[in-house]
């Protein structure tokens, strides 16, 4: 469960970053995922991540968050948490354009 909430919140900060990169004005959301069947599992599973993000002032970074559930049911769920700061995309800078992240990790 480890593994596949780590992978969640990665993929949540991705998500995020190429939102807040079409989308100027995203501030997040609540994003179900629903794993299928696999060999380690005899139903289908599914994860919660919470993602927020913190506007930042023109041409400096947003601050992104999210907290990542796996699975989602109470009783054997692993949260992981990260954080990214995303650069602002400047008015000329093209949607294809790689910017840094820096990224912070926080396993309660």
């Amino acid at each position: 469960a480890q593994v596949q909430a780590h992978w969640l919140a990665e993929a949540a900060l991705d998500r995020a970053a190429a939102r807040l990169r079409s989308a100027g004005d995203y501030q997040g959301e609540t994003w179900k995922v629903d794993l299928p069947l696999n060999a380690a599992s005899t139903t289908n599973s599914g994860g919660i991540v919470e993602i927020r993000v913190q506007p930042s002032e023109e041409d400096k970074p947003s601050r992104v968050s999210v907290e990542a559930k796996y699975p989602d049911q109470p009783r054997r769920q692993v949260k992981v948490e990260r954080a990214v700061l995303i650069p602002a995309q400047k008015k000329n800078q093209t949607k294809d354009s790689s910017a840094s992240e820096t990224r912070q990790e926080n396993n309660p």
